[in-house]
């Protein structure tokens, strides 16, 4: 693409930024020059074949030819005469020119059309021919991108949702209230145990018993077991 770079007028990139924006301005002898004093006012003009107009990059400078160098430069405004700044545009048919249309710039005071040198990377206006070298594609600028709806933060969400509600306490507040649930609960009663507890009165010990009297010689079993029987009652 063409950019320009102060008065240096090149075709180094690919890009397409501010410095290879070039739009169309009526020429200095216009009548509707005035209307043009803006910029984007011209653009507003719809550019036929035969028209002639100035090239005007975004800094402000009018593109012309050096007819002694054959080279294109950039002029500032207050320099910028008719002379030099003016061309002529040449396209096949008579329709306006349309997105990605080709066209040949003719120099209108030299007649010397503009063209591009692919290993110099300059542009220069050399020759009067139109060939290859001469074509030049217009191609509208890029459309605005629409405008986005902001996002929130995430720290201001997250704080939105662990944020403290009615419905849902806090975690000191939930520790306090268990704790008060806790006090006000009534121990559970302990059952004291009862003297005829600790007496072993299981058939285990019965048998024992049992052989302990067998092997006593004359041993009363039954009164042993009613003394026992008592013993019981007067621990309980």
């Amino acid at each position: 693409y063409v950019d320009v770079d102060g008065s240096q007028v090149a075709a180094r990139w690919p890009d397409k930024g501010k410095w290879q924006e070039v739009s169309f301005w009526p020429s200095a002898n216009s009548p509707t020059k005035h209307s043009a004093g803006r910029e984007g006012a011209a653009k507003e003009e719809e550019v036929q074949p035969g028209d002639v107009v100035r090239l005007r990059a975004r800094c402000g400078r009018f593109l012309a030819a050096d007819g002694q160098k054959g080279t294109a430069v950039a002029l500032p405004a207050r320099a910028a005469t008719a002379a030099a700044t003016e061309f002529i545009v040449h396209a096949h048919g008579a329709t306006p020119l349309k997105h990605r249309g080709i066209i040949f710039l003719e120099h209108r005071a030299t007649g010397q059309m503009l063209d591009a040198d692919e290993e110099d990377e300059a542009i220069s206006a050399r020759w009067s021919h139109k060939g290859e070298w001469q074509q030049f594609a217009v191609e509208k600028p890029p459309a605005p991108a629409p405008p986005q709806t902001p996002q929130k933060p995430q720290r201001a969400q997250h704080q939105a949702l662990s944020s403290p509600t009615t419905s849902s306490p806090t975690q000191k507040q939930r520790k306090a209230q268990e704790a008060k649930a806790i006090g006000t609960m009534a121990p559970t009663p302990v059952m004291p145990k009862r003297a005829m507890d600790l007496v072993d009165t299981s058939p285990k010990r019965r048998r024992v018993l049992r052989k302990v009297a067998g092997a006593i010689p004359n041993f009363d079993w039954a009164r042993a077991e009613s003394l026992d029987a008592k013993q019981s009652r007067a621990t309980r």
